[in-house]
């Protein structure tokens, strides 16, 4: 497919591709209006490393922040982030080394810019719990035996009298006794001892983490990108809208271009008549907007010496495209060249000849075929352009059946030996079998094609048509094609043409 042709098509469908972007712009517009805004924030966490060395301490700065990692997307930390914030969506969090230092660096992504600052205060206050969790602590533990150890205690000195108003010194004790109190008091001091360095160690390691530089919350939100899914859908938008054009085209089977209608065809038409109210208005003889449109016609069908048609068939697919006006204008136009034209309207069921050249339809075609006139009292002469014409004449329901019979053939031949040419306008021949009937006795027919409203199918119907009952197809006629190119190439044609058959003079006639 060309690109002038796509051009065409899309500017066909404008309306279509247009609803199409509208549409899908406003669906995008509201469902990003759905979208809460993002906020990336970023803060910087310590982690602290004991001052003191050995192989216990080696690598701890490197497993706290292992630790951490797990720590701070755990269901603990998440859960009391989104009950403190009232968050209904997990945010995004990453947490990641500072390589060469003992920073963390806390990067938390979501729909509160505060999340970074309330996630390291969660870390900072609960860091005890969450690094060493619910059990029992060795500090704890201690802190029982040194508590069970000063009950024992006590209870010695009460059993020794070392207390109260009766006590007794230490030097009246058995050695046996004294022993056994200075080795209580022994353990209670090495437990005592042990528990104040272990008690040390945990607050040191529970302090282990703390806020370096808390985030600063953003003005603007991080995302998401209002801008570039508005633009993105503008695209996107635009070519399923040139994609819905394409489809509307391909449901319609209307053919909307001269040049596609010449395409689908196959062949050149010997006439284009540009869209007109004064075709539809009765014959004058007087010039009219599209005479030149006309003239080619004529010259393209009755210059061709041997071969132009005595007897012309009209038609077209449907009804309403256009096929009576352009016989009638056709007969004026032919009669201008001193021929001798005859209209027979053989249209038995929608007439139109009689409105067209102003005449009565008293009586007409179905009158002699009917045998109650005789054929010169069924033909009339239209004043103003010498055009003869024989109308419909009263039509019933049996009408439309005469047409086929041989006194309707019979007519046709006698009358090829009084008119030089016979135009008869043809009922459509998809609605009807008239047409068809008819068409098996002229010379040749000519088929109008109304561009914008004629379909494919009913166009190939018709030639089918046409070709099976044997009738040559002298060609075809667009009507209501484009006016401004046509009307341009026809006057073009008249001021450049020098022969006599495209002049309204009487040099040359029309075989019979």
């Amino acid at each position: 497919m060309q690109i002038s042709t796509l051009l065409r098509i899309f500017w066909r469908r404008k309306f279509v591709i247009l609803a199409t972007i509208i549409l899908t712009m406003g669906v995008a517009y509201f469902v990003q209006n759905l979208i809460p805004d993002q906020y990336e924030v970023t803060a910087y966490l310590r982690v602290r490393t004991p001052q003191d060395g050995g192989w216990p301490n080696t690598g701890y700065a490197d497993r706290l922040n292992n630790t951490y990692q797990y720590v701070v997307e755990s269901d603990v930390v998440i859960g009391e982030l989104m009950d403190r914030l009232g968050l209904t969506e997990e945010p995004k969090i990453e947490l990641v080394s500072v390589p060469n230092s003992e920073l963390l660096e806390l990067t938390v992504e979501g729909s509160d810019p505060r999340l970074a600052n309330v996630l390291a205060e969660i870390l900072s206050e609960r860091n005890r719990e969450l690094y060493f969790g619910y059990q029992t602590t060795y500090s704890e533990q201690l802190a029982r035996d040194v508590a069970r150890a000063e009950i024992e205690l006590d209870t010695l000195l009460e059993s020794l009298n070392l207390v109260g108003p009766n006590r007794i010194t230490r030097n009246d004790l058995s050695l046996e006794d004294l022993d056994q109190l200075q080795a209580l008091e022994g353990r209670l001091d090495d437990l005592r001892y042990e528990y104040e360095q272990v008690r040390t160690l945990e607050n040191t390691q529970a302090s282990s983490l703390f806020l370096v530089q808390p985030a600063t919350e953003p003005e603007e939100p991080a995302g998401p990108p209002r801008l570039v899914i508005l633009a993105t859908a503008g695209v996107l938008s635009l070519i399923l809208g040139l994609g819905m054009a394409l489809v509307f085209e391909n449901m319609d089977s209307k053919l909307y271009t001269s040049e596609e209608i010449e395409e689908f065809v196959g062949m050149q038409a010997i006439g284009k008549i540009p869209a007109n109210r004064a075709l539809s208005q009765p014959v004058t003889g007087g010039p009219f907007p599209t005479l030149e449109s006309f003239r080619q016609l004529r010259a393209n069908v009755f210059s061709v010496g041997e071969a132009a048609p005595s007897t012309l068939l009209i038609a077209s697919a449907e009804p309403k495209e256009g096929k009576s006006t352009i016989t009638a204008n056709t007969a004026q136009v032919l009669a201008r060249s001193d021929n001798k034209v005859l209209v027979i309207d053989a249209d038995l069921r929608i007439p139109t000849q009689h409105e067209l050249f102003g005449l009565k339809n008293n009586v007409g075609l179905s009158s002699f075929l009917n045998s109650t006139h005789r054929l010169n009292q069924v033909i009339q002469t239209h004043e103003k352009t010498g055009v003869d014409v024989m109308t419909s004449g009263p039509i019933d329901a049996q009408s439309a059946e005469l047409v086929a019979t041989k006194r309707m053939k019979s007519l046709l031949r006698h009358l090829t030996q009084v008119y030089d040419i016979i135009l008869i306008d043809s009922p459509a021949l998809n609605a009807v079998a008239d047409g068809i009937e008819l068409a098996a006795y002229v010379d040749s027919a000519v088929l109008v094609i109304a561009r914008r409203r004629s379909k494919r199918a009913s166009i190939v119907r018709a030639m089918e048509q046409l070709d099976f009952v044997g009738t040559s197809l002298s060609g075809i006629v667009v009507n209501r094609s484009e006016s401004k190119r046509v009307q341009s190439y026809y006057s073009s044609k008249s001021t450049t043409s020098s022969t006599p058959q495209y002049a309204d003079s009487p040099t040359t006639q029309a075989p019979a």
